[in-house]
């Protein structure tokens, strides 16, 4: 039973990850790559 509840929260986590990562990346990108707000402002 442990088995079955660890598959369904990892499952979970996976597709909001998925479903998500757009945001997730686009949030970290324009910290890293962005050197002035016109270019955050495409970047996001």
């Amino acid at each position: 039973m442990e088995t079955f509840w660890f598959v369904v929260l990892a499952a979970m986590f996976a597709v909001y990850v998925v479903l998500d990562g757009f945001d997730f990346g686009a949030g970290i990108v324009h910290l890293l790559v962005a050197k002035n707000e016109r270019q955050r402002r495409i970047t996001l």
